[in-house]
């Protein structure tokens, strides 16, 4: 499994905590963690990893490994 957006969430922690949008990885989609069995083709900034939108992360398009 990946994430493809996180953002701070106050039900998910004390005070608060963050939320990740989980999801499976496929081919070709962009993604702000690379899993296990997955490399990646190309990088790009994306405040979607981020959840601080002055502070963008990196997020990966996904390629199946071997």
């Amino acid at each position: 499994m990946t994430y493809n957006w996180k953002t701070w969430d106050a039900g998910c922690g004390v005070p608060n905590g963050m939320s990740y949008n989980v999801v499976a990885p496929s081919e070709g989609m962009w993604a702000c963690l690379v899993p296990t069995g997955w490399n990646w083709t190309a990088s790009r900034s994306s405040n979607l990893c981020s959840a601080n939108a002055g502070f963008p992360t990196t997020e990966y398009r996904l390629t199946k490994a071997g």
